[in-house]
């Protein structure tokens, strides 16, 4: 991924970034993955593509 789309995107980056430690604080409502685990598909279950957490999820303490 470029530099540039993680920096529009920073639940991209990986889990040392703030706002992704934040999102895995709290169950996800849009998955329901638990405190510490990575979102999943709700299509097929499987990894979200290109990213750790649903959108929803980091914005949930904004």
């Amino acid at each position: 991924m470029s530099r540039r789309a993680t920096e529009r995107n920073p639940f991209w980056t990986g889990r040392d970034n703030a706002a992704v430690q934040d999102a895995l604080s709290r169950k996800c409502g849009m998955c329901g993955a638990n405190v510490g685990e990575d979102c999943n598909s709700i299509i097929d279950g499987g990894p979200l593509p290109g990213r750790i957490v649903h959108h929803y999820r980091v914005g949930e303490s904004a």
